[in-house]
């Protein structure tokens, strides 16, 4: 496939773009990356993302300034298909060898006393085959007095994290039974569902409480500027985060659950994989948010589908302990 320069040449427009060499006529990082994150693709329209005065030059605007109008046309790409891209994009990992030792768990793996990423180093079996483990990035750079090495081998993680995704698949299984038996009813769900929306008005009031206290302190002088830009920003997203829970959860009251539960994309994904015996990258960024690794192998897996599915799975576990309390 021609790539954007070569193809309007072949057309016969006068286009030049500057930025590329004149033999050049393979497809670019730069090119594919912005057309990666450009949202026209899935039906928004963007503008006001450079700014320019009188006789100046013109200056990027701030993302969040940017003039943001969604479904202004026909999208060509599905929003979970873009949704999964940008997340890949955020996703900060080495080019590997793509012949042997694929680490599929590259740029999701972090260290759960630094933060730092985890890094890959090799080491060699009694046998003489080839294997690797994963240490703390912080270590490995500055030493033991910084962060401990978090010692992981791959298989270890590897066993762990199909281990976690075939139990998931079975309590999916296990609320698919519960549905057909008609004991999994709209009434536990709508009270699971009320428990997680209090919870979550209760930390929308407070962000919203911190946010306002952090601008007195800055009224004050008891914050420099940047505190405050850096405090509000972070109260913002979680703001916006809450609100946006908030109004899924009341949208899912308003649905009665019936078979047609297992049409929600995440769970009929999960039962796809009913059978899985080895994990790939693809499963792997399909799933996988984060995973976070603790000294003496401890793991906290955060999935892609969590928030969604939590309450669906609170409820199979109240539905257990009644059927042992009777």
């Amino acid at each position: 496939m021609l790539c954007p320069s070569e193809y309007k040449k072949l057309n016969g427009e006068n286009y030049k773009n500057c930025n590329r060499l004149e033999k050049t006529s393979y497809w670019t990082y730069s090119t594919v990356n912005i057309m990666l994150k450009n949202e026209m693709y899935i039906g928004n329209m963007i503008q006001g993302k450079k700014h320019q005065r009188m006789r100046s030059k013109q200056r990027p605007v701030e993302k969040e300034n940017w003039i943001r109008v969604e479904n202004t046309h026909e999208p060509i790409i599905d929003r979970q298909l873009w949704d999964k891209v940008q997340k890949l994009l955020t996703k900060k990992h080495r080019d590997i060898d793509l012949e042997t030792n694929k680490n599929i768990f590259a740029g999701f793996i972090k260290c759960g006393d630094c933060g730092r990423a985890m890094m890959k180093n090799f080491w060699r079996r009694a046998d003489g085959s080839r294997s690797y483990s994963f240490y703390c990035g912080t270590y490995k750079r500055s030493g033991k007095d910084y962060c401990t090495p978090h010692t992981l081998p791959f298989q270890v993680l590897n066993d762990i994290v199909l281990g976690d995704l075939k139990q998931i698949i079975r309590n999916v299984e296990n609320l698919q039974e519960l549905v057909k038996s008609q004991s999994f009813t709209a009434t536990k769900i709508r009270k699971s569902t009320d428990i997680e929306l209090t919870k979550l008005k209760t930390e929308l009031e407070r962000v919203k409480k911190l946010k306002k206290s952090i601008y007195e302190d800055y009224k004050d002088e008891l914050i420099s500027k940047e505190e405050f830009l850096s405090y509000r920003e972070d109260y913002q997203q979680k703001e916006t985060l809450y609100s946006k829970q908030i109004e899924t959860l009341e949208e899912k009251k308003k649905e009665s659950v019936t078979e047609d539960v297992f049409e929600t994309p995440w769970l009929r994904r999960l039962l796809e994989l009913k059978d899985i015996e080895e994990l790939d990258r693809d499963i792997i960024v399909e799933m996988i948010d984060q995973i976070t690794v603790y000294e003496n192998r401890k793991l906290k897996i955060s999935y892609n589908f969590g928030n969604e599915l939590e309450h669906l799975f609170s409820s199979v576990y109240c539905e257990d302990l009644e059927k042992k309390a009777i």
